[in-house]
């Protein structure tokens, strides 16, 4: 069974992201693994992993433990891509023309 910190370490190891399932994060939580993944539940895991320092993606987390979301750090090179894709605003779209642009030259 994982921690929350060693997933942490694992999405360091993954150079700053990676896809990981419900149950996964579930068993994270500990003594509360046996918990269904309500909404409260998932509330927790994704308060745990900011508290870490690790957000992800989808902003909801699923309910359903086969389900992979991705976790990412602050420090992975596509952060400011992904935040751009989640808060769409004018800046987010020249952050990501930005970054498109930047690979073609």
């Amino acid at each position: 069974m994982k921690t929350f910190r060693e997933v942490r370490s694992e999405v360091e190891k993954s150079f700053g992201i990676r896809a990981i399932t419900m149950d996964e994060l579930r068993e994270a939580m500990g003594e509360n693994k046996k918990k269904k993944l309500g909404r409260n539940v998932c509330e927790t895991i994704s308060q745990s992993l900011q508290s870490l320092g690790l957000e992800h993606f989808p902003a909801e987390l699923p309910s359903s433990g086969p389900k992979k979301v991705l976790l990412f750090t602050h420090s992975f090179a596509g952060w400011d891509v992904i935040t751009a894709l989640l808060n769409p605003s004018d800046e987010g779209v020249e952050v990501i023309r930005e970054r498109l642009n930047s690979r073609r030259k």
